[in-house]
């Protein structure tokens, strides 16, 4: 009896044990379940986390050259408002040199951006095909681009119709220029389609209003202050202080230089100056000195604003215009201190 009161026992207790061991493993099974769930969820708050941010998205800009002050400005605001969208954007300088700009561009090929902005030098334009087959949006800028019939090249423009700008200086001079006056034209550089479409648009619309106006010389500054104070010397000599009446600018680097030559033969004020571009200090101050009659602004931040809102479009995948134009701006001494704060 005593035997078996203690096989009794010891079988009563090993049952007990082992109903405690039964309950102790659904704690454990639950304290890592628990802990598996914290993990997944965390886990999943990354995944969720991860699709939530923006992809950082990176541009590259090749600018027609960083020398000129309209081009510095425009590239400046084109790295302004890229950053200010969470986009890594690098600007290089094209130099005015298509061979130049063409390694520009094939860095930005090989850095493999995913969009690549270009104030193009004419004949780089087909450099960017190999960017069509990869993918990767073109997007023009302030330059209209040059494309022929020996390839084929996908791309959106931004910028400002050139024909309006000469044809807005046009409209002015034909206010105020005597009757059957004299003009001259200093030229952009050769080759550039805003060299044609501006010195057209005041031409073709000189003549139409003011069919007693003559336009005597034209002649091409090369886009170079130092250049346009040559040509302009020239012709002083050529037609004498008194033979000109109006001087017709194609961009701000030319304008100043009329400025300088027109100084040093006291002829401000008295040979009407017509420029385009309009940037401080030079815009401004010489409109309210009466070195310059009249500047048409192109507005390079505009400008820049524009392909950067066009820019995340392309890259969201968005639908956007072939072509987006920006308005040129007529500014005199009335309207000029409008201009000082912008930059």
């Amino acid at each position: 009896m005593k035997k078996f009161l203690s096989l009794l026992m010891v079988l009563t207790m090993t049952a007990m044990l082992a109903a405690c061991g039964a309950k102790e493993a659904p704690s454990q099974t639950a304290e890592n379940a628990e802990s598996e769930a914290a993990s997944n969820e965390s886990a999943s708050d990354e995944s969720a986390s991860n699709e939530g941010e923006k992809k950082s998205f990176t541009i590259g800009y090749s600018a027609l050259t960083l020398g000129d002050s309209y081009c510095k400005a425009l590239a400046d605001a084109i790295e302004k408002y890229a950053k200010e969208m969470g986009m890594e954007c690098t600007v290089l300088d094209g130099q005015v040199d298509a061979t130049k700009q063409m390694e520009t561009i094939d860095t930005f090929y090989n850095k493999k951006v995913d969009l690549v902005i270009v104030q193009p030098i004419p004949g780089v334009e087909s450099s960017l095909v190999k960017f069509n087959e990869s993918g990767i949006p073109v997007l023009f800028v302030n330059s209209y681009p040059t494309i022929t019939e020996e390839f084929e090249l996908s791309y959106s423009y931004v910028g400002s119709r050139e024909t309006e700008a000469g044809e807005e200086q046009a409209k002015y001079l034909a206010e105020v220029l005597p009757e059957n006056a004299k003009v001259c034209v200093v030229l952009n550089a050769l080759g550039f389609t805003n060299t044609e479409s501006r010195r057209n648009g005041f031409a073709d619309k000189i003549k139409e209003l003011r069919p007693d106006v003559e336009i005597i010389a034209e002649q091409t500054g090369d886009s170079d202050t130092n250049k346009t104070m040559s040509v302009i010397e020239d012709w002083l000599q050529l037609y004498g202080e008194d033979g000109i009446d109006a001087i017709v600018s194609a961009c701000n680097a030319s304008t100043i230089g009329i400025v300088e030559v027109l100084k040093t033969h006291d002829l401000c004020g008295k040979v009407l100056v017509a420029g385009i571009d309009c940037l401080s200090p030079y815009g401004p101050d010489n409109l309210l000195a009466g070195n310059v009659a009249v500047d048409i602004f192109q507005n390079p931040d505009e400008q820049a604003r524009i392909a950067i809102e066009t820019a995340v479009k392309l890259l969201a995948g968005e639908a956007v215009e072939e072509e987006t134009w920006v308005k040129w701006e007529p500014v005199t001494a009335e309207n000029a201190k409008d201009y000082y704060d912008r930059y």
